[in-house]
């Protein structure tokens, strides 16, 4: 019995723990469980919290008013620098040009350029940017990696509790 719970756990975390519709799902059960700790519904949270059905993944940045829409974006849109999958982070040099050169003959965006800012070495300190790499696959199905370099989780924490955004 062990064995096989293992293998539906490494299966299940394997194919969907970076999916978008796992965050969904993870503020739902949050929500669940902080229910349960209290011993009864919250209900401004209950109000806001959303679901997991298509409808709460929202179109655009601000297009639902529901937690589980903002944890579905926060992979689509980087409400505070403006990063998205049509507008990823300022590549320079070398690599800049490269990637514009795909981006022109179709070249897909990956998540890594819009998620970039949840990351933080805070061994590293508050104030160090995350350097991040991405690939994106060419025209001719190349890959290519990038490196890119962007405020941290706690930088991006800071701004948004600020109002710099």
């Amino acid at each position: 019995m062990k064995p096989l719970i293992i293998i539906i756990l490494l299966f299940t975390s394997i194919g969907f723990s970076h999916q978008q519709h796992v965050h969904k799902y993870l503020t739902t059960e949050a929500y669940k469980l902080l229910k349960l700790q209290f011993g009864y519904d919250i209900p401004k949270l209950l109000e806001r919290i959303g679901g997991t059905s298509e409808w709460y993944n929202g179109d655009e940045p601000w297009s639902r008013g529901y937690i589980t829409t903002g944890a579905y974006r926060e992979d689509e849109d980087d409400v505070v620098y403006g990063y998205s999958k049509s507008a990823p982070p300022t590549l320079t040099g070398v690599s800049g040009v490269l990637y514009s050169i795909i981006s022109i003959f179709g070249g897909l965006t990956p998540d890594g350029f819009v998620s970039g800012t949840h990351f933080w070495y805070s061994d590293d300190g508050d104030n160090i940017s995350s350097t991040v790499r991405a690939s994106v696959e060419d025209f001719l199905g190349i890959n290519h990696t990038f490196t890119f370099t962007v405020p941290n989780a706690y930088q991006k924490f800071t701004a948004y509790v600020n109002g710099n955004w």
